[in-house]
């Protein structure tokens, strides 16, 4: 059986998204349960996605995020990965207008933040293929969170500038549950 994270199948990579939320949503619960205090999350690209979902359902105190995908249907339309993905998406019936309802599901712009806006801070890459920075500035400009700093880098990049650990070092030093 092969495993895919991401494939021409739709339902699958709905399903693998449920998947992933339901077990982030078990690990917040079992931290609750053993009596952490106030539970925070970081998470990056598809891993930010899953968290924003996740935070639909179980509470969370404070998320960092970096080069979070917030539209599925960015990625889809955009990613020259996925070129292969929308033709076959069509040779198995499914239409734009279906595709686009189908990944609105797990599309965290589809959804208003869980999590207290002054308690959110996102991270973006200056040449973020996969979700540009505009998306996620349009996306956090609607939800009232003011804490977006973008990096010179791309998705895969971003991660080797050093300023990205310093402002979420930073970050965690501005909340008052972690003063």
């Amino acid at each position: 059986m092969q495993y895919n994270l991401l494939s021409s199948n739709i339902e699958t990579n709905i399903r693998y998204q449920m998947a992933m939320i339901k077990e982030v949503r078990t690990m917040i619960r079992v931290l609750k349960q053993d009596g952490a205090g106030p539970v925070g999350a970081w998470g990056g690209s598809m891993g930010a996605s899953t968290l924003l979902l996740s935070s639909q359902w179980e509470e969370l105190d404070h998320a960092s995020m970096m080069i979070p995908i917030v539209d599925w249907n960015v990625v889809l339309a955009g990613d020259i990965c996925m070129e292969e993905c929308v033709p076959a998406f069509r040779e198995a019936g499914f239409d734009k207008d279906l595709v686009t309802r189908a990944y609105s599901l797990i599309s965290p712009a589809e959804y208003p933040l869980a999590i207290s806006a002054e308690r959110v801070a996102i991270q973006a890459a200056e040449a973020d293929q996969l979700t540009p920075p505009s998306v996620i500035e349009e996306f956090a400009h609607a939800r009232g969170v003011d804490s977006v700093k973008r990096y010179r880098g791309s998705h895969a990049t971003i991660l080797l500038n050093s300023s990205v650990y310093r402002d979420y070092a930073e970050f965690l030093a501005s909340l008052s549950s972690y003063k």
